[in-house]
């Protein structure tokens, strides 16, 4: 099962990987393209090369620039991609946590301070978690907090540019790095792209480690998901699920007999939710 703010993130992280997919492709073949004339006509300009492209005169360089500039455009795509997966994993949890309150209004919202007061409460995904109730140090492994702790340092650090932030980061990267990059071997699917958690360079992004982030992203999300749906609990869940199908569907179902209200209603709970609502718990639901 999968709620319907997970659905809407993981839509985000594709959009985000095909978007820079098609990017590092297109430059790619105008690389293979265009070979022969970055090599003969390296001092020419751009209007002269291309004079076809109406942009050509907002971007009037020579050739041998236009290659050598590449590096550095890639690394701002891809610093700007970064930061913008960073804000939709901040916004899945927050979407989340609204959806929380909506099931169980005791939830306390994200600013509200705890009554306990040596809990450290700054990161909205420690927010997140302390508001549901949910152990941070039992939910996850030490390296993936690491592993946390890192993008969002290294989100910091690109935005703000701060010298403690570079200090805390490399704090990881001299003391964890290795051991992150063994951990993600094993845990992703595909090992990994190109990240290398021991690299000291991190203000600057390797071609192809985005992908990996995006993937690490869909770890967590999958992770979070799951011990929110436990938290709480599959009846408030199915009630909530039986409640937007019958928003959606009222008209339409009026006519039909049982069997197939919840035929269609179990087709639902697979389509929408990725749940394999039981005959069981079918029997119990009464529309």
């Amino acid at each position: 099962m999968r709620t319907e703010q997970l659905k809407y993130f993981e839509e985000n992280l594709s959009e985000l990987n095909d978007c820079y997919s098609h990017y590092i492709f297109v430059w790619e073949q105008f690389s293979i393209d265009q070979a022969d004339n970055l090599k003969k006509h390296s001092h020419k300009l751009t209007t002269e090369i291309f004079n076809k492209n109406s942009n050509s005169r907002q971007f009037n360089v020579s050739l041998d620039y236009l290659d050598s500039s590449h590096k550095e455009t890639q690394n701002l795509i891809l610093k700007s991609i970064y930061q913008l997966a960073y804000g939709y994993f901040e916004n899945y949890l927050i979407r989340l946590h609204q959806f929380g309150q909506s099931l169980n209004p005791d939830i306390l919202d994200l600013q509200q301070k705890l009554e306990t007061e040596d809990v450290e409460d700054k990161k909205i995904f420690e927010k997140f978690f302390n508001r549901l109730g949910l152990n941070i140090e039992e939910s996850f492994e030490p390296l993936e907090l690491k592993t946390l702790d890192y993008i969002r340092l290294r989100r910091n650090r690109i935005t703000h540019r701060a010298t403690t932030v570079q200090g805390l980061l490399l704090d990881i990267v001299n003391n964890h790095g290795q051991k992150l990059n063994e951990f993600w071997d094993e845990h992703l699917k595909n090992n990994r792209y190109k990240v290398d958690f021991s690299r000291k360079t991190v203000d600057d992004f390797e071609k192809l480690e985005l992908f990996d982030f995006l993937n690490i992203y869909r770890k967590f999300a999958g992770k979070i998901d799951h011990l929110f749906i436990n938290k709480m609990g599959l009846q408030n869940l199915t009630k909530y699920i039986l409640g937007k199908f019958l928003k959606a569907n009222d008209k339409n179902i009026r006519g039909f007999k049982d069997e197939r209200k919840k035929a269609k209603f179990k087709m639902y709970c697979k389509v929408e939710f990725g749940y394999k609502i039981s005959d069981y718990e079918l029997e119990g639901i009464k529309f």
